[in-house]
């Protein structure tokens, strides 16, 4: 069927200059944003790998939590056994009597010489008083013996210068002298008498020391083998009698 070319449209051919013209480079933004945005990943990428920086956790030490004393916790080394001292006695009186004080359970800390009990001490004691009595009247003896010894030296002095001028005869000078000599006599056994007294209180000083029972060395009270009022002697051989304590 042949066209009617009178009757086309024409005008849709025609090109409309005031519509927005697209930019003959439109077509690269998107390749150029593209490439901005992996360089800047690349460089990030450098940048952490290069650093110390590092996104792996931190290692943490873990252990075991278990409840312990402060004594275990000070100790550098922990071991099983048995205390063994290094030094041991059984400790009694040096003398012979019945147990009249105790100063110390079980278990105390002693230092050497503490002292420990005591036995009965009246008997020692009153012989320790007596030998001091003994030695105050020896010194009374010595003191009168000292003043005969004066009284007969004047008498002998007196007695020579009469029998030089005739006024006594030998005889008196004679028991003068000899009266002098028991004076001196006097004196020097008042003076070994104070000795012998002094040397008796020494002793009984020492009996009375001996009814003290010490520690003899630094240590630990182990056990009491004896009571007050039961006897107690130096070895705890007697019958009825006993060794006071071990001590270490």
């Amino acid at each position: 069927m042949p066209v009617d070319n009178q009757n086309v449209d024409l005008s849709a051919l025609r090109i409309n200059r005031d519509a927005p013209q697209e930019s003959s480079g439109g077509g690269y933004g998107k390749y150029i944003i593209i490439a901005i945005c992996l360089l800047a990943v690349a460089g990030g990428y450098y940048y952490f790998s290069t650093s110390n920086f590092s996104f792996s956790p931190e290692e943490v030490d873990t252990g075991t939590a278990s409840l312990t004393s402060p004594s275990q916790a000070n100790a550098i080394l922990t071991a099983s056994g048995y205390v063994v001292a290094q030094r041991k006695a059984s400790v009694s009186s040096k003398a012979t009597g019945r147990l009249q004080s105790l100063y110390v359970i079980e278990g105390d800390q002693l230092k050497e010489g503490a002292v420990i009990g005591r036995i009965e001490s009246s008997d020692v004691e009153a012989t320790l008083a007596q030998a001091k009595a003994s030695v105050d009247v020896a010194k009374a003896n010595l003191q009168s013996s000292i003043t005969d010894l004066d009284d007969a030296k004047l008498n002998i002095s007196r007695q020579k210068v009469m029998h030089e001028q005739g006024a006594t005869t030998t005889q008196d000078l004679t028991n003068a002298e000899a009266r002098v000599k028991r004076a001196e006599s006097a004196v020097a056994s008042s003076e070994a008498s104070i000795k012998v007294a002094e040397a008796n209180v020494r002793s009984a000083e020492v009996q009375v020391e001996n009814t003290y029972i010490r520690a003899p060395f630094d240590g630990t009270v182990l056990n009491k083998n004896a009571n007050v009022g039961e006897v107690i002697t130096s070895l705890g051989g007697a019958v009825g009698s006993r060794g006071l304590y071990k001590v270490f």
